[in-house]
């Protein structure tokens, strides 16, 4: 028996290992599938019409199909190695990872929709069909790609693209990193430039600052002798003007208080902290007291986006690059919610989501605000520790918790029996964990139960001018009895 060529055994053995890449290509084509199986399956399940996800569901099952037949073609046609070798050069794989880069890029430009998930898919499959082109293409053109590839700026083009598809990574990871280990992470920078307003806009009759709160110009300086007060909330803090706001009556009755509002219309607990070191501390005040308003701090959901969102606000480098490169005033004074409704029935709809804060039966998605509520405040306490500065924290109660009518109203609507309801819930908790940390609070429930005027504006939850005076009034005996404010002793007097 005589051996065969060592020529023959030579092409066998490529043939075969031919043939045996060309198997492995095959998982292109079924992960293609696969995803689109999985577009089509939650559109069952979210049993919601999308134009996006039917497009993409399209692209994935022609993609799919494309490159089956491209893989059985290269396969029948036992192409030589040379061209199978590219997918195991170091050009494909660089090729493989930008494509990924730039369809996550591309998936975020399109929109901020969830459903941007499935453009993802679709471009990326897109993206690995190109890829398998040269598989399918002619001799001829094999070798004017083969010889293209090679030129000198084909070859810095495909290097610079692959430098920017690692950069980009590499920074968004790096900062993750820091964010891991840092005092204020970039997200929450990023939350703080995006809740304050433009500098020189104006809403509601609040002229805003240059640092972007509603409020006069901070002054740098104190007077001598004075008090320094800074005050940390929401849209609460700017009920009525400046001469009927509660901290301007402060003010006017107190020549020794200086009060800096640092009010953000629609902020929380998680931009509170951030709040204190990146703007209360430079001023240096004496005291930082931070108004809770229970049930928009508890139930409201302001969770950052995550980087998988396919929202840009979720990539760190993003953030960094707003926060730090754009001016402050994030937040656009017309999407601003609505802080007085245009009638009984609406603000009877909005006041209705307030009620579960109250319930005796915690819900989970309740007792979920409340942890995350806790979790921040405990950031708050923590960044006051670490720069010395006093902290107290004052309870805005709902308007349903002081005024029985309404509360009987909603509870009617919601089908609660009154048993149910257990009005004082939240203002135990929020003492509870105000003892536990050892921080001074003052809860405004009982002493707005006991006041015999109607407090509030009317369809809305902003106190008028009794309200603002009542708070002013209250405020300011807590404050000389826990802090020994100057000439406290006289506002009392007079509201006597």
């Amino acid at each position: 028996m005589t051996g065969q060529p060592a020529s023959s055994l030579a092409n066998s053995s490529s043939d075969g290992r031919a043939c045996h890449a060309t198997r492995w290509l095959i998982l292109l084509p079924t992960t293609s599938l696969l995803a689109a199986v999985a577009v089509i399956y939650d559109g069952w399940r979210l049993a919601q019409a999308s134009t996006l996800r039917n497009v993409s569901v399209i692209v994935l099952l022609l993609a799919a199909m494309l490159q089956a037949k491209i893989v059985a073609r290269a396969h029948r046609r036992r192409l030589p190695g040379h061209r199978l070798a590219l997918y195991r050069q170091p050009i494909y794989r660089r090729w493989a990872f930008a494509g990924l880069v730039a369809c996550y890029g591309f998936s975020l430009l399109l929109t901020r929709h969830a459903e941007a998930r499935y453009a993802f898919a679709a471009a990326l499959s897109v993206w690995y069909t190109a890829a398998l082109l040269p598989l399918a293409s002619e001799n001829h053109i094999w070798r004017h790609l083969a010889a293209a590839r090679q030129t000198r700026w084909m070859v810095r083009f495909g290097h610079a693209g692959f430098a920017v598809a690692v950069l980009l990574p590499a920074v968004e990871l790096g900062i993750r990193l820091h964010d891991l280990a840092a005092s204020q992470p970039v997200s929450q920078r990023f939350a703080l430039h995006q809740h304050t307003l433009p500098p020189g806009s104006e809403w509601q009759g609040w002229r805003v600052n240059r640092a972007g709160y509603c409020d006069r110009e901070f002054p740098a300086r104190r007077r001598a002798g004075t008090f320094r007060l800074a005050v940390i909330g929401d849209a609460m803090l700017l009920s009525g003007n400046e001469q009927t706001n509660v901290l301007g009556q402060l003010e006017h009755r107190l020549g020794d208080l200086e009060a800096l509002r640092f009010a953000l219309p629609a902020a929380g607990p998680r931009e509170y902290a951030t709040v204190l070191a990146q703007d209360v501390a430079s001023y240096r005040p004496d005291l930082v007291v931070v108004f809770i308003t229970l049930a928009d701090d508890v139930l409201s959901d302001r969770e950052p986006p995550h980087l998988l969102d396919f929202d840009w606000q979720g990539l760190r480098l993003c953030q960094w690059s707003a926060a730090m490169l754009s001016q402050r005033g994030g937040l656009s004074v017309s999407a601003l919610p609505l802080r007085q409704w245009p009638d009984y029935e609406h603000y009877l709809r909005q006041a209705a989501t307030q009620l579960s804060i109250c319930r005796a039966t915690v819900r989970a998605e309740t007792a979920e605000g409340w942890r995350r509520t806790f979790e921040q405040l405990e950031r708050l306490a923590e960044e006051s520790a670490r720069r010395a500065i006093p902290l107290a924290l004052v309870l805005i109660p709902c308007r349903y918790q002081v005024e029985r009518h309404l509360r009987d109203q909603l509870c009617r609507r919601a089908g609660c029996r009154p048993e149910q309801i257990d009005l004082g819930l939240p203002q135990r908790r929020m003492i509870e964990f105000a003892a536990s940390h050892d921080i001074p609070l003052l809860d405004l429930l009982p002493h707005l139960q006991a006041a015999d005027a109607t407090l509030y504006v009317r369809h809305g939850d902003d106190w008028n001018d009794a309200g603002n005076r009542v708070v002013a009034q209250t405020l300011a005996r807590w404050l000389r009895s826990q802090f020994g404010i100057p000439r406290a002793a006289e506002l009392v007097a007079r509201d006597h």
